[in-house]
């Protein structure tokens, strides 16, 4: 008798477990989107640059590093707006200080890939993950690290 008590017990908060998980709020894409990604490609002007091994994407809550190695990271602000079709990502950082620059891209995030198409500054959002001769946008592509 002890042990099917112990049973239905068992069973009884493994079923509350599973409907709380159920019940559970999805991540965002601003929670999902934070981590540590390797680069795995990039295009730049119709073409496909050498990639270093060692060059990373580190993203926080409100920050994206370019992290190239041990070499200084180049930080910049970010906003994510997933609503937009296709889902939109704007990036500020400072060169000079008390001058911003922004630059405005589009991304996609599918598991553990990460896709941002980044446009050069003062130039309209890109539409599309593509970077043809001639161009000023940059496509990456890149894994989570583990």
């Amino acid at each position: 008798m002890k042990s099917l008590v112990t049973s239905v017990a068992v069973l009884c908060a493994a079923t509350l477990l599973a409907a709380e998980q159920q019940g559970a709020k999805p991540k965002t894409d601003h929670e999902l989107i934070q981590g540590t990604w390797q680069v795995v490609s990039a295009q730049e002007a119709g073409k496909s640059p050498k990639i270093p091994d060692d060059l990373r994407f580190v993203i926080t809550a409100d920050t994206l590093f370019i992290k190239p190695g041990k070499d200084d990271a180049i930080g910049m602000k970010y906003k994510l707006d997933p609503s937009m079709k296709p889902k939109a990502m704007d990036t500020t950082h400072e060169i000079d200080p008390g001058k911003p620059i922004s630059q405005l891209a589009i991304y996609t995030l599918d598991g553990d890939e990460l896709k941002v198409c980044l446009e050069a500054a003062g130039k309209p959002r890109p539409m599309k993950f593509e970077s043809k001769p001639g161009d000023t946008t940059i496509v990456w592509v890149l894994k989570r690290a583990k």
